[in-house]
């Protein structure tokens, strides 16, 4: 018979095959034919082409996944049986039990060959590529049974007869083939195993732990923009390599938080820093692996030659065995390197104040590249805070202090007064005060926000935090535009178009305007009270009666409003209804004139009747 794969039995010419799963066992023996080639994929990926073929496309087989057996007559691999000529093979995954040929068995492709006679049409482009494929099936599983054996635990190289596979004209590209993932991440009780540690950082989310499954070399710049664990779990982590010429970067950036720990305590992985870590705006935080300075113990590997930058407002948590190395060397340290800048990154000062060194068995290592003003370095329930902002490669300052003073972390009683104010700051009202008073307040506020989110805040910044928020509470200017505007309007009213009675309210609530206005530290409320006072007197004022049937009228506001515009109103209702009521008593006046003139007009028509009568 012909070839068999799980999923197809030869791709010939041209074509691809990605994303394809096989769960099943191939087994080409006893079929009646040699079984050339047996896959758990693809049997036979097969690139031909002479003079007289149409120009072709190369053969991909990518991200494809066996997990059947394999058993091949003459080739069998966990993925391809042969890969003829050239082709690309990447991405796979086989996790066979076992993994059985005549001659050949490996666990992706069992037999790379080249025909002689294509070398003229397999150039440039046209390769043999088998790069990032995982296979899991254990060496000894795997297993040629003929004669002449050729197994390898990814893929067997077999050149032509009388040829090398350094003759392949078109060259072979056989790398990062591994028998593990690199990493897992669990969601939900699910594990998700992936094949680089950036591939696992990318699928992760905010909370999620990444479990190395090997030892992990970062060799590329690599970012994490969320808060993730890194459980080493008795793996080592380096970040670059010794003989790198450009260092590789780690930068935890966008607030991320990443904790590294190691969950398998018998054997104690290490964290390798040959390139830089930088701390862009974040926490990272190994305060629980440890020191050492041995290859043999767990934790953060000491004297290596890596750097760590700090930017402003983040934190790097580590180890607290650290804070007494740093104790136990500042005295010898500052004696031994005060002023020499080549020997130490900074002045280290008197007791309690640390110089950005990390002490090895044999001293003090300088290993930070820089630090921004509020940097921060914490070890056990002390951190030391970046107060000048420096870079090693510019150059120190003689004499300059580059870290405070230690400072205590802040307890339980510090962080419950910082929320009391800032629960109080967020109470105020802004529209209640001048914009000036207000910025100060906002930026007060602002401060209390950022120290209550940091984890690691320290006494100083919490005293300093309550300090210029109290500063700017003192500092607030109640806004009283309403208030003069009101009192403005009440000075427009006329005193003989009112009671006496209401009058002598309007006065009393307008002196106690006055007061408040002339008083520069006025409270909000003693503003709001005394603007609610002088509207409630102007409406509330008393028209003076102008006709002797004792109509009095009234002056009442009936609208709606506040402050200014209220205040307006109300005086300005009570001028037009004084007005109405003398226009209604006018009228009443010219009815009763009238009614008077004629009856004069009666009488006078009778005398003069009764005289010319009488003459």
């Amino acid at each position: 018979m012909g070839s068999v794969g799980g999923i197809v039995g030869e791709q010939r010419i041209c074509g691809y095959i990605t994303g394809c799963t096989n769960t099943g066992d191939i087994n080409s023996v006893g079929t009646g034919g040699n079984g050339y080639g047996t896959g758990g994929i693809v049997g036979w990926v097969r690139y031909l082409k002479d003079v007289n073929d149409p120009e072709t496309e190369i053969i991909e087989i990518t991200d494809n996944t066996n997990s059947g057996t394999i058993t091949g007559c003459n080739d069998a691999g966990g993925i391809v049986g042969v890969l003829f000529n050239a082709g690309v093979v990447t991405g796979n995954y086989n996790s066979a039990a076992t993994i059985q040929g005549i001659t050949f068995a490996s666990g992706i492709v069992g037999n790379v060959q080249y025909q002689s006679g294509q070398d003229a049409y397999i150039t440039g482009e046209y390769q043999i590529t088998i790069t990032d494929n995982i296979s899991t099936t254990k060496e000894e599983s795997i297993k040629a049974t003929g004669s002449t054996k050729c197994v390898d635990l990814y893929a067997y190289i077999n050149p032509s007869p009388g040829k090398s596979s350094s003759d392949y004209p078109y060259g072979i590209t056989f790398e990062s083939n591994s028998n593990t993932f690199t990493a897992s991440v669990t969601k939900d009780g699910i594990t998700t195993n992936y094949r680089s540690l950036e591939q696992a950082i990318a699928a992760a989310e905010d909370g999620d732990t990444i479990t190395l499954l090997t030892y992990v070399t970062v060799t590329e710049a690599l970012s994490v923009d969320k808060s993730i664990t890194l459980d080493l779990n008795g793996n080592d982590l380096d970040i670059g390599t010794s003989t790198d010429t450009d260092p590789v970067t780690l930068t935890i950036s966008d607030g991320a938080t990443v904790t590294i720990n190691d969950s398998d305590s018998s054997a104690a992985g290490i964290v390798s820093n040959y390139g830089l870590i930088n701390i862009k705006e974040g926490i990272l935080d190994i305060s629980e692996l440890g020191y050492t300075t041995e290859d043999t113990a767990g934790g953060l590997m000491g004297g290596f030659s890596g750097e760590i930058s700090i930017g402003a407002g983040s934190t790097f948590v580590v180890p607290d065995a650290w804070e007494t190395e740093w104790n136990n060397s500042l005295a010898a340290a500052y004696e031994n390197n005060k002023g020499n800048e080549n020997s130490v990154y900074a002045d280290c000062g008197e007791d309690g104040i640390w110089s950005p060194n990390i002490p090895t068995a044999t001293g003090s290592s300088g290993i930070f590249a820089s630090a921004e003003e509020g940097a921060k370095v914490v070890s056990g329930s002390n951190a030391w805070v970046c107060t000048t902002a420096f870079n090693k490669d510019a150059g120190f300052t003689d004499g300059t202090l580059y870290w405070s003073s230690k400072s205590a972390l802040a307890d339980d009683t510090s962080t419950k007064k910082l929320q009391s104010a800032y629960d109080e700051s967020l109470a105020l009202t802004e529209s209640n005060y001048t914009s000036e008073s207000w910025a100060a307040v906002a930026a007060a506020q602002a401060k209390l926000a950022e120290v209550l989110a940091d984890p690691y805040a320290t006494e100083a910044e919490v005293e300093a935090a309550l300090t210029a928020f109290n500063t700017a509470l003192a500092g607030l200017s109640a806004d009283k535009t309403a208030l003069q505007s009101a009192y403005d309007s009440s000075l427009d009213l006329t005193e003989s178009k009112y009671t006496s009675e209401s009058w002598a309210t309007l006065v009393a609530a307008q002196e106690a305007a006055k007061k408040v206005l002339d008083d520069e530290n006025a409270t909000e409320k003693e503003i709001e009270d005394a603007l609610t006072a002088l509207e409630n007197a102007m409406a509330g004022l008393v028209k003076v009666s102008s006709n002797s049937s004792g109509n009095t009228g009234s002056g009442s506001n009936s609208g709606s409003g506040s402050g200014a515009d209220s205040a307006k109103a109300a005086s300005t209702d009570a001028e037009n209804d004084s007005s109405a009521q003398t226009g209604d008593d006018m009228n009443i006046m010219l009815a009763v004139a009238l009614m008077l003139m004629a009856a004069a007009g009666i009488t006078g028509t009778a005398v003069y009747g009764r005289r010319k009568y009488n003459r």
